[in-house]
């Protein structure tokens, strides 16, 4: 009878730290750096700290260029002045504002609608952080009018954002990651972007793109790493070198997630 009790807390033990193990991040996170924002910074304080998001927790130059055409955005030189008069009725501080939290709203001739809301997953920007963004982007050829939240910006190693714990099934991990703000699969709703690789059947492209690593290493790397491996074709010509892909899903999904993912994807023959 003893023995039996000491084997099942051992078995207990074990499947504590494997749940735990799974429910964390796949990439080693630095404590993060909270850099804080008051309500009383000056506007050249509040369009820096939006210059530092812009640059590494939004990611937003993965797409869009300052002085030249981003690869699949529009260039925000100029946006300061130019926001004033995207939408009729509207000033330039509730166009950017929109245009932060609801990109689709209007979106500019010659681009398509690409662009996840910036206050939900993968960017995840918190209230105060949208605010200096705006301010940072009024900066660039306009007035900055936006008034400064209270808040913090948290460090790019973390982004700032939990891991999805909630998304278990391999649609809610790509709904909750935005993955179909890129990319295409058939069959998935919301699944219909045109700027990485169709999924569709990666199953089997992901076997045949590097010689000896199985499609499952594959996807697992070109999740992790998008730079690593530049896939040839993209629905508009050839893949950019680098990868858009912000290198930010490490921090993201957990172990069970990524997983999941992973197998799902690599399922699809």
């Amino acid at each position: 009878m003893k023995n039996i009790q000491v084997a099942l807390f051992a078995l207990a033990v074990i499947g504590f730290f494997v749940f735990f193990a799974n429910s964390i991040p796949q990439i080693e996170s630095r404590p993060p750096k909270d850099v804080a924002l008051g309500a009383d910074m000056t506007p050249q304080q509040l369009a820096a700290a939006g210059k530092q998001i812009v640059e590494t927790k939004g990611a937003c130059l993965t797409c869009h260029g300052i002085g030249s055409p981003g690869t699949r955005a529009p260039d925000l030189q100029g946006i300061g002045a130019r926001a004033a008069s995207r939408k009729p009725a509207t000033s330039a501080e509730q166009y950017l504002l929109e245009s932060l939290v609801d990109p689709c709203a209007y979106v500019v001739e010659g681009y398509q609608c690409i662009m996840p809301p910036m206050n939900k997953p993968p960017s995840s920007l918190n209230d105060a952080e949208i605010v200096a963004v705006t301010g940072y982007l009024q900066s660039l050829g306009g007035e900055i009018t936006v008034k400064p939240v209270a808040g913090t910006v948290s460090s790019p190693s973390s982004n700032g954002a939990p891991a999805v714990t909630a998304a278990s099934s391999p649609q809610e991990i790509m709904t909750a990651m935005a993955c179909g703000a890129c990319h295409a699969l058939e069959g998935v709703a919301g699944m219909a972007g045109k700027v990485g690789p169709d999924l569709t059947h990666l199953g089997t492209t992901a076997a045949a793109r590097k010689p000896g690593v199985s499609a499952k290493d594959y996807i697992h790397e070109s999740i992790l790493d998008p730079t690593a491996f530049i896939a040839p074709d993209c629905p508009d010509g050839p893949c950019r070198s680098p990868s858009v892909m912000p290198p930010i899903f490490g921090d993201r999904l957990t172990a069970k997630q990524l997983d999941i993912l992973v197998e799902y994807l690599a399922g699809l023959k």
